[in-house]
Parts: C-alpha cells; sequence; structure tokens
C-alpha cells in the first residue's frame, strides 16, 4: 500500500517544489510503501533510532514518533527502543527533579552562578541539569525578565527557545574577562536576545525575553560577564 504523503508540498512546494517531490514521491511515495522489504513499522524504528543518535529531537522527531504509533509501535518497543539509544551511547534519563521555593536552597545546589537578587527559584535534576527564571535591569533601566538552563552533558534533555525568525538574529563570539567563549545572538531590532555557551559538561542557553526597548550590545554583553561559568 502506498504512502499518500503531502507534507513536503504544503511546506515547501512553492520554496524549493522539486525538494517536496523527492520527499513525498519517492521517499514516503515509494521508499516507505517497499513493505514487502521492510514493513512500516520497523521503518519507523530505524527512523526514530536514526533522529535521536544525531541528536535531531525537533518536530521531525516528533513528527515520526506519531508516525511509530501509527505504524504498530507499542509504547513498550519505543521505551526499549529508547533505552538501547542510551545504552549504546552511555546517555542517562533524567531521575525526578526537585523544585525549589527558596533561592538560597536552589543556589546551594547549583552553586552561585549568578547573583541572588537576579533569580528566581527554579528546579534542579540530580544529574545536575537545571533551570530557573529571573530579572534583570540593564544600564539603560529597562528590567527584562530571562529563562536559565543548565544541561549536563550525556542526558536526554531538550531546550524549547522561542526565539521566532532565526533569521532575524546578529550572532558574534564573545570571550569573557575570565576567557570563556560564548555565542551571543541578538535580534536586529534589539528586542530579544540568548547567551549559549558550551562547557566542558554542560551546555548553558540563556534565553532574555524582548521588550519594546531594544537591547544593546554592551548591556548583553554586560549581563554575560555577571555570570560565573566556571560553576556550569
Amino acid at each position: 500500500m502506498a504512502v499518500k504523503q503531502t507534507a513536503g508540498r504544503e511546506a515547501l512546494g512553492q520554496f524549493a517544489p522539486k525538494f517536496a517531490q523527492l520527499n513525498d514521491d519517492v521517499l514516503f511515495g515509494e521508499v516507505w510503501s517497499r513493505e514487502g522489504q521492510l514493513p512500516l513499522k520497523l521503518r519507523s524504528l530505524v527512523t526514530v533510532t536514526a533522529l535521536i543518535s544525531k541528536g535531531i529531537v525537533d518536530s521531525s522527531l516528533k513528527y515520526h514518533l506519531e508516525s511509530a504509533r501509527k505504524n504498530g509501535v507499542t509504547a513498550q518497543e519505543m521505551a526499549e527502543t529508547l533505552d538501547t539509544i542510551a545504552a549504546k551511547y552511555g546517555l542517562a534519563l533524567h531521575q525526578d527533579s526537585t523544585i525549589y521555593d527558596d533561592t538560597a536552597a536552589f543556589l546551594a545546589v547549583t552553586g552561585p552562578f549568578l547573583d541572588p537578587a537576579l533569580i528566581y527559584p527554579g528546579y534542579a535534576y540530580p544529574d545536575g541539569t537545571f533551570q530557573c527564571d529571573g530579572g534583570w535591569t540593564a544600564a539603560d533601566g529597562v528590567e527584562r525578565g530571562f529563562q536559565f538552563r543548565r544541561t549536563a552533558k550525556g542526558v536526554f534533555d531538550e531546550v524549547y527557545l522561542n526565539i521566532g525568525d532565526a533569521n532575524a538574529y546578529r550572532q558574534w563570539v564573545y570571550e569573557t574577562a575570565e576567557g570563556i567563549s560564548l555565542l551571543l545572538a541578538e535580534r536586529v531590532d534589539g528586542s530579544h536576545a540568548l547567551i549559549l555557551a558550551d562547557r566542558p559538561e554542560s551546555f548553558v542557553a540563556v534565553n532574555i525575553l524582548g521588550t519594546e526597548d531594544p537591547l544593546s550590545r554592551e548591556d548583553l554583553e554586560a549581563f554575560a560577564e555577571g555570570i560565573d561559568f566556571s560553576l556550569l
């Protein structure tokens, strides 16, 4: 039975019609329809495994997880597949998190990576992954909210950054006074910014929420200097 797929044409039909045709008619219409060679259920498991192994956990993984369910993959079979991937690549799953209602107690677990007056207590996992929100007033006197997340390397995790159009940003590499290299990004209108760091044991993402007042490059760099990345 041929697999009918139209997602490529719906998303890219006008922009890249040939690519859309290959996706819909060849990949799904021909390859995925060869059930005599490999059943849809097994194709789904192979596809999910390939995506996760390459670190692709975006909307395409969500689509193929849903397709796997429709193609007969049970929850237990998917759980076993994920456990196999985790064991193969030495990955771990998050254990239960602890939610803190006191900033001092939260920082006692995470370390004083930022001025306590700027953050609200968040939650943390035993593996060192944690997240919190905060508020910061730049030199222009405008208070901006931010989301701060440290993800320990070697665990399954997902980070969502509501940044809108990625092409609307300019980015640059910034080296802190302590010699730590960061990737900074800012919307061209200055309304939203990101601080990203690849540390030896973690990935750090700071999502500075937008306001009507533009954030200057200098203010973003000054905020980055206030973060103790040596503790992350």
